[in-house]
């Protein structure tokens, strides 16, 4: 598959194309850092980046979720649209980490 436009390619696309060509879009993550030794480094530092961010959603806002995504967040990225979805009722910490997510 060949990436579109001026952007580099994404940092794990060929990883994830040799290490977890079947794995559902929302467990690729988990894939990944499961073969951790098998990224490139640049896929390595983006897989825990990722994974720094999932840490700090679910230290800062697991009580958020329960709260206002009663729902299921079962695909990647469910859960951290509802939470910008609801952004105007997040809790103090909750909000720092969706914003600090949003910047990057």
């Amino acid at each position: 598959m060949a990436w579109a436009g001026d952007e580099p390619e994404p940092p794990c696309l060929a990883e994830t194309q040799r290490l977890c060509p079947r794995v559902p879009v929302g467990l690729v993550q988990g894939c990944l850092q499961g073969h951790e030794s098998e990224l490139s480094a640049r896929c390595r530092t983006h897989v825990s980046s990722i994974h720094t961010d999932i840490d700090a959603l679910d230290q800062d806002c697991s009580a958020d979720v329960a709260r206002l995504c009663p729902t299921p967040q079962t695909a990647a990225g469910q859960r951290v649209a509802c939470l910008v979805e609801h952004r105007d009722a997040l809790s103090p910490r909750c909000s720092k980490v969706i914003e600090a997510q949003s910047a990057k």
